[in-house]
């Protein structure tokens, strides 16, 4: 028996629906559903496992369909957090967690590196400047890597350089297709790779994750208000998804960044010599 949160913002509540034997084994917490919900079917998400039912099971219905694999249990609490934290929806954040289309692949298993450190760090960069050197640098040794790039216009050639470094890229972006994206989330899943794409990248399904680094932070795209974006910025350095550095960019530091590093200002120069964490208060 599980529980189900229904993609419907107007339905503020998860479900009880039992599971047929013979897709239990292909049922957990994040998979993607399609469930029975007043004379309708709709699609949701496994929120919980072996729960104890709100009501009669005599009442209680099963699942339509397993409709594919979605967002790993981790990024599924972070949702959670995130909406309360933010007075938001779960639902639309869920949705952000899940690829475009389904992925029938079941979650490979993946060694986790242990993160060694959680910092936050602010780089002051001037705008028309080449960031790839910054990219480089940031970049986790270990496990993968997301990067978030505002500017559409300079996706493809960050991705091309770091192609060229021989890094495994996977391009999160709404410009690409469905199913581009639907490929590239599916193969973040076995992590040592680099995730660059828009704000919603941040959601990427990487097992491994060692860093974050996000361009522009003061972009109005990075900071629109009741968009997943501000995870980006805000959420992610004190998330469930671990202890791990985040990097955020821009010309012209904001109060809230400047705050988040207790006051403290990298230039580019000295981020790209020395890599002193600064502490999350």
């Amino acid at each position: 028996m599980v529980r189900v949160r229904p993609d419907l913002p107007a339905v503020d509540r998860a479900f009880d629906y039992l599971v047929p034997d013979p897709a239990a084994a292909r049922v957990g917490i994040g998979t993607i559903v399609r469930v029975p919900l007043h004379g309708r079917r709709v699609r949701g998400w496994v929120v919980a496992a072996d729960v104890e039912p709100e009501t009669e099971r005599s009442r209680l219905l099963e699942i339509l369909k397993v409709v594919g694999a979605g967002p790993p249990p981790a990024l599924m609490d972070l949702a959670r957090w995130t909406a309360h934290r933010w007075a938001g929806s779960d639902v639309s954040l869920y949705g952000a967690a899940s690829p475009p289309n389904a992925v029938a692949e079941p979650t490979p298993s993946v060694a986790v590196p242990v993160p060694d450190g959680h910092a936050l760090r602010v780089v002051a960069w001037p705008p028309a400047t080449d960031r790839r050197e910054l990219v480089d640098a940031a970049i986790a040794p270990e496990g993968s890597t997301i990067v978030v790039v505002p500017d559409a216009n300079r996706l493809s050639s960050l991705v091309r350089h770091l192609e060229r470094a021989g890094r495994r890229v996977h391009v999160l972006h709404s410009s690409r297709s469905d199913a581009d994206r639907t490929r590239a989330w599916a193969a973040s899943r076995h992590g040592r790779c680099v995730v660059v794409g828009g704000r919603s990248a941040v959601w990427a399904p990487v097992p491994d994750l060692g860093a974050i680094v996000v361009l522009d932070a003061g972009s109005p795209v990075c900071g629109s208000t009741g968009s997943s974006a501000r995870i980006a910025r805000y959420c992610l350095p004190v998330s469930a998804r671990g202890s791990l550095p985040v990097r955020n960019t821009r010309y012209e530091p904001s109060s809230a960044c400047l705050r988040a590093t207790s006051q403290s200002l990298l230039s580019a120069g000295t981020r790209i010599r020395s890599r002193t964490s600064l502490p999350v208060g």
